[in-house]
């Protein structure tokens, strides 16, 4: 393989883990890369879903307690289990019926904020269940 076919994979590559998200740019964006963006989004919402109440869970039986009434509520009566599979899944199965050629930017932004929250979420659940568990 030459120098300039390696560069070529390779930048194929990166466009295809990329989306062309400027700063500014709400609207209409192509399916191709932001659905990608959306789907890989949904699926990481499943696996932080489960990852948050696998800590969470953790940290309560080391000491901790929930700050959340709803979620201590939900936790208490195990309705939570459902839950943080059946609200992703809803997500995963829109992501993939999703139809047309376009996709909102701005929902691609609002999948990836909440994901940055469920993982410092999941940080503060891990630094609650170091401290509590010795």
């Amino acid at each position: 393989m030459s120098e300039n076919s390696a560069l070529k994979v390779l930048r194929r590559y990166i466009e295809y883990l990329a989306i062309p998200l400027r700063p500014g740019l709400v609207g209409k964006m192509k399916a191709a890369p932001a659905l990608t963006s959306f789907r890989r989004g949904a699926w990481a919402l499943m696996v932080l879903n489960i990852a948050d109440i696998v800590v969470t869970i953790l940290a309560i039986r080391a000491g901790a307690t929930e700050g959340n009434p709803l979620a201590a509520f939900l936790i208490h009566t195990h309705a939570i289990y459902p839950l943080k599979v059946l609200i992703p899944g809803v997500v995963i199965f829109g992501a993939y019926w999703r139809g047309g050629d376009e996709i909102d930017e701005l929902a691609v932004r609002r999948l990836w904020f909440v994901l940055g929250i469920y993982a410092l979420t999941i940080v503060v659940n891990l630094l609650a269940w170091a401290r509590y568990s010795g």
